[in-house]
């Protein structure tokens, strides 16, 4: 497939689509299994989108309207997110032009917008149509252009009335997905180890704003941030409260460091075991700072950088 990409992207080899087709067919010639069964038509049919096989319509009516929804089949999610990306903003005609920002500002916006997109002739399947809605409210959150808390309204409504399970299931887990590390949601909580190895919790930070930052002995940029760091520390210290926390395999290598660096007299974890810590915030690259309420909720995430307006943020925070 990938060494195919090009030929059926830039040229429209259709020819080739259909000999992959065979060879697929002739490879696997007595599998029952459905999901295999399912993955492969969604997999062939993604790859007849990238060769321009046929128009949306027939698309539509040939893998959405006249199928069933696949929730867990992963390929089949993947062609749905992929076929209907931005699809009511910019791809269907009749819908592009509509007045999103009134509709979700409203209150009755989940029908309305359930209405509104009937105009397409494609999205007549009611599960289909509300599943479109949820996978464009997505893309739409970060869009100036439209208000952040009518799409929650939206997504909540669509999780508490919708006829469908499956959609419902989906519409609950985007609300948490574009709620969570935001401003004001509750900071995932954790309990680790101190360099005396005593157990701390978020919950002990609790009662002063916290500036929570994620590190390793071996990352340069980290070092050099937390020479950053110190200045500030020793300035805001009394009023907030600073912790680091590392992600080293082994804690003694955090000990041995911080006996290097007495100077460093905040507050140091150590990640340990809880590695599901760094998917809780989203902690991609070292380092990465986070800022915190004296109630536990996010303000940032991910925060400024001490080396690059960190104290402009704490400042905002301590003297609102």
């Amino acid at each position: 497939m990938l060494e195919n990409f090009n030929y059926l992207y830039r040229d429209k080899d259709k020819a080739r689509l259909d000999t992959f087709r065979v060879r697929v067919a002739r490879k696997f010639p007595d599998v029952r299994n459905a999901y295999f069964s399912d993955y492969l038509k969604y997999k062939l049919a993604s790859l007849e989108q990238v060769a321009n096989v046929m128009g949306k319509s027939p698309m539509v009516k040939k893998y959405f309207s006249d199928s069933p929804i696949l929730y867990d089949n992963v390929e089949y999610m993947d062609f749905f997110n992929e076929f209907f990306s931005k699809y009511i903003t910019t791809t269907s005609r009749p819908l592009k032009f509509l007045n999103y920002s009134g509709m979700l500002n409203g209150p009755n916006s989940y029908p309305a917008l359930m209405k509104a997109l009937e105009a397409d002739t494609l999205l007549q399947k009611p599960q289909l149509r509300e599943l479109v809605l949820l996978r464009n409210l997505m893309e739409m959150y970060d869009d100036p252009l439209y208000k952040q808390e009518g799409i929650r309204n939206t997504i909540a409504a669509v999780a508490k009335d919708s006829k469908f399970a499956g959609n419902r299931v989906i519409a609950e887990d985007l609300a948490k997905f574009l709620t969570r590390l935001r401003h004001g949601s509750p900071a995932p909580g954790f309990t680790l180890r101190d360099r005396n190895r005593k157990q701390v919790s978020l919950d002990d930070l609790k009662g002063k704003p916290a500036l929570i930052g994620f590190w390793t002995t071996y990352c340069q940029p980290c070092l050099s941030e937390m020479e950053s760091l110190k200045p500030l520390y020793d300035k805001y210290h009394d009023r907030m409260t600073f912790v680091s926390i590392s992600a080293d395999k082994e804690i003694v290598k955090m000990i041995f460091f911080l006996n290097l660096k007495k100077d460093f007299t905040w507050t140091f974890l150590h990640l340990g075991e809880e590695i599901q810590l760094l998917r809780d915030y989203d902690v991609r690259s070292f380092p990465l700072f986070v800022l915190i309420d004296s109630q536990g909720r996010i303000v940032k995430c991910p925060a400024d950088l001490p080396s690059a307006g960190l104290e402009t943020s704490l400042e905002k925070l301590l003297n609102p």
